[in-house]
């Protein structure tokens, strides 16, 4: 006998995960991407610790935690950090506040 068959899993269950698979790879995806550019640091890096906190606490507590566990454990600690500091001066958040600040001002003086 079929082992899924016997613990009742069907055929959605396998749809629900690899769906699930496919939501946390683009959100891993667009927010290292937007974390590269600098854009959305803060949010980009705070998608990016809830999904390595997931995948920390769902996927990798098996029998390789030490390895597996260990990247997305030190991946999840390193968006803390940038949700913490933010973009540095050299990102596009840094220079999209710094245009609107300037845009601020001139909007008040005149």
């Amino acid at each position: 006998m079929n082992p899924s068959k016997k613990l009742g899993a069907s055929s959605s269950t396998k749809l629900g995960a690899s769906r699930r698979a496919f939501i946390a790879k683009g959100a891993e995806l667009s927010g290292g991407l937007f974390v590269f550019m600098g854009l959305f640091t803060r949010i980009a890096a705070s998608v990016i610790a809830f999904t390595m906190l997931v995948a920390t606490l769902v996927a990798n507590l098996g029998e390789n935690f030490v390895i597996d566990g260990g990247f997305t454990i030190s991946y999840f600690l390193f968006a803390i950090i940038l949700v913490k500091v933010g973009a540095g001066k050299y990102s596009l958040d840094h220079l999209f506040r710094k245009k609107g600040d300037v845009l601020f001002y001139l909007s008040q003086n005149n």
